[in-house]
């Protein structure tokens, strides 16, 4: 079991394109303002990441 967010919206606008989501084991503390996990550019040192970040989801 865990856990992967996904912003919906980005400068107000929907956002529509294709994205790869890694999945995370706990949420930390303030995880909805880490940066963008579709982004490749995994932030926060409290988050553990399923298969060393590695997405999941497509």
């Amino acid at each position: 079991v865990g856990y992967a967010w996904l912003p919906l919206l980005k400068d107000a606008q929907l956002v529509s394109q294709e994205h790869n989501i890694p999945v995370a084991t706990s949420l930390p503390h303030g995880y909805l303002i880490l940066q963008d996990p579709g982004s490749g550019k995994h932030s926060g040192s409290d988050v553990k990441w399923v298969d060393g970040g590695k997405p999941l989801f497509k």
